[in-house]
């Protein structure tokens, strides 16, 4: 286990130079005006939530526990083969017939310039960074302001509110859903 913040940023960033995005789950959050009035006095929004599954082209580690967590939990190989969007990781030149969807979804969304919210989010945030962005950088203090200018809104994190703002005895997000 790593010992402090750097050693496990170097470990993340191990793990998702060598490991693949399956899927990616996005929600789209706008803001609904009651009857026509104020949209900013008011809670109602519309949502729309997409997951998207993906399929790295190139190679990538899997572990054994990892297919079968996902197996148990109803993840369906067969049609994640036979229907995922391909990608390629922002290392590896693409022709210009040979679009990298999600990549380009990836900026749309830095260019929007809106607050992302994620669970457990370094993690995402380390394999979004080398999967469609581009190398991860060395320090944690560089990605970190990478970051800081990428997603300039702001990033929340849900399970650092459960454990640090809420008090929640277990973060994991079944659990913090199943709470509430």
């Amino acid at each position: 286990m790593a010992r402090n913040s750097n050693e496990r940023f170097k470990a993340f960033c191990e793990i998702a130079k060598t490991r693949s995005i399956l899927s990616v789950g996005i929600s789209v959050f706008q803001k609904k005006a009651k009857n026509g009035n104020d949209v900013e006095n008011n809670s109602d929004f519309l949502v729309q939530t997409f997951n998207v599954m993906l399929l790295r082209k190139d190679s990538f580690m899997v572990e054994p526990a990892s297919l079968k967590f996902l197996l148990e939990h109803g993840f369906d190989f067969n049609t994640h083969y036979a229907k995922a969007i391909p990608y390629s990781t922002p290392q590896i030149k693409e022709t210009k017939k040979d679009v990298n969807t999600i990549s380009e979804l990836f900026f749309e969304i830095l260019r929007s310039s809106k607050p992302i919210v994620l669970h457990n989010g370094i993690l995402d945030l380390v394999f979004l960074y080398q999967n469609f962005y581009t190398d991860l950088p060395s320090s944690l203090s560089t990605f970190l302001a990478d970051l800081s200018v990428m997603f300039s809104a702001g990033v929340i994190d849900t399970k650092y509110i459960a454990e640090y703002h809420i008090g929640c005895s277990a973060t994991y997000l079944n659990y913090i859903f199943k709470k509430r």
